[in-house]
């Protein structure tokens, strides 16, 4: 059932679609500017949540890990603190392929960890967030702030084979 903004009591939305160079394709920074100015797009700061996730991933990538080595998606407790994959249950086992495929959130915290989240933060600026990133141990599932401008164009970046795509428009 498709739901609209009514019925989930929203207001307002954001949209950015973006070419892997960073050309502009579609932004869309609220319901009505007549209404509200603001652009949610460039100006409004969210946890990225999961999608932070590809940068634990790359980052073990570059230092030596490869999609069928293998990381431990079980119960984990970091400086207190003890994140839950979504089901509520842990798989053990698992290659970076399906523990990334699978969004297993003690896995990606797990990876992050042996990396190294100072790592994982300076993929992320490598990529083009230029927020500013904390590093604790929830920033490998996407604790800290970014626009949707920003993390579209790191993804952008990815899709670009790695080359930095600076969002742009004309």
């Amino acid at each position: 059932m498709l739901e609209f903004g009514d019925n989930l009591k929203a207001s307002e939305a954001a949209l950015v679609a973006l070419e892997p160079n960073g050309a502009i394709t579609a932004m869309i920074g609220g319901a009505d500017y007549s209404l509200s100015q603001y652009n949610r797009a460039v100006q409004s700061a969210r946890q990225p949540g999961s999608l932070f996730k590809l940068f634990v991933y790359l980052a073990a990538l570059e230092n030596g890990f490869a999609p069928d080595s293998i990381i431990e998606d079980a119960p984990i407790v970091v400086d207190g603190w003890k994140p839950e994959n979504f089901e509520g249950t842990y798989n053990g086992q698992v290659s970076l392929y399906t523990a990334f495929t699978h969004s297993l959130n003690a896995a990606a915290v797990n990876l992050a960890e042996i990396v190294g989240r100072p790592h994982v933060l300076e993929m992320a600026r490598r990529l083009g967030i230029k927020s500013a990133l904390t590093p604790t141990p929830s920033v490998s599932l996407g604790a800290s702030e970014v626009n949707l401008l920003e993390i579209t164009g790191a993804y952008a970046s990815v899709a670009a084979g790695g080359v930095v795509s600076e969002p742009y428009a004309i």
